[in-house]
C-alpha cells in the first residue's frame, strides 16, 4: 500500500514539474481519482500505525512519554538506533522516558553496561543489557536490570552505613543508592528513639500504679 501511494505522490510531484499548469494535470485520466484513493490509504496507515504503537505502550508504558513521531523515529531506525547512539548521537528519549538518566553506555559488544547522569556520574549495571532485539524489548529490560542494580546498590550501601567514614561511604556506592540508605538510617534511627521514649513512658507508668 506504502509503494503505491509513493508512485502517486512521484507520478504527481513529476506531472506538475513537466507542466506546472494545474487544470491542464487535473484533466490526466484517473489523476483525482487517484489522488482521493492515495488520501484514503495515508488514513488506513495512519490508524494502523497508531494501533501499532499504543500496543508497543500497552507493554511498555514509559513509552507514553514519547511523541508518536518519536516513537515511529526510534522504531524505524531498528538496529541502527543503537549504532548512532554508540557514535554520540543525542539520547534525548532515553532522557524523556527514565529521568535522572543522561546516556546509556555500551561495550564492545553493543551491550548496554553502565549509564551516566547529567552530573557526570556513572551507575554500571549488575549485568549487561542485550540490544540485539526490538527497542522495545530491550528498553524494558534495560529498566528492569536498572531497578535491579539500584536494590544491589542500596542493600549494601546501607549495610555498610555504619563500617565507614562518611566520605568514604558517599564516594564507594551511587549517590542514589546513599541517599535513600541515609534517608532510610535517619528514620530508623527517630523510629528507635521514639521506641525507647514510649517504653520509658511505660515504665514510669507501671510504676506509678504500683506506688499508688
Amino acid at each position: 500500500m506504502f509503494e503505491r501511494i509513493q508512485k502517486v505522490f512521484l507520478d504527481a510531484t513529476t506531472a506538475f514539474r513537466d507542466i506546472p499548469k494545474v487544470y491542464r494535470i487535473h484533466q490526466r485520466e484517473n489523476f483525482y481519482s487517484s489522488l482521493v484513493k492515495g488520501n484514503k490509504d495515508c488514513d488506513v496507515i495512519r490508524k494502523g500505525l497508531r494501533a501499532l504503537l499504543e500496543k508497543k505502550r500497552g507493554k511498555f508504558p514509559r513509552l507514553f512519554f514519547l511523541s508518536n513521531e518519536e516513537l515511529i523515529d526510534i522504531f524505524g531506525r531498528g538496529e541502527e538506533l543503537i549504532s548512532s547512539m554508540i557514535q554520540g548521537d543525542s539520547q534525548a528519549f532515553v532522557s524523556t522516558m527514565f529521568e535522572g538518566v543522561h546516556r546509556l553506555m555500551f561495550n564492545s559488544s553493543h551491550n548496554i553496561q553502565s549509564i551516566r547522569s547529567k552530573d557526570g556520574e556513572i551507575m554500571s549495571l549488575l549485568k549487561p543489557v542485550l540490544t540485539g532485539c526490538t527497542v522495545d524489548a530491550w528498553l524494558s529490560n534495560f529498566e528492569e536490570q536498572m531497578l535491579n542494580s539500584l536494590k544491589h546498590f542500596f542493600f549494601f550501601a546501607f549495610k555498610e552505613q555504619d563500617d565507614k567514614s562518611m566520605q568514604d561511604w558517599i564516594t564507594s556506592w551511587p549517590g542514589q543508592a546513599t541517599l535513600l540508605a541515609s534517608e532510610v538510617w535517619f528514620t530508623k534511627k527517630i523510629h528507635t528513639i521514639f521506641q525507647a521514649q514510649a517504653e520509658r513512658d511505660r515504665q514510669n507508668t507501671i510504676r506509678q500504679h504500683l506506688g499508688s
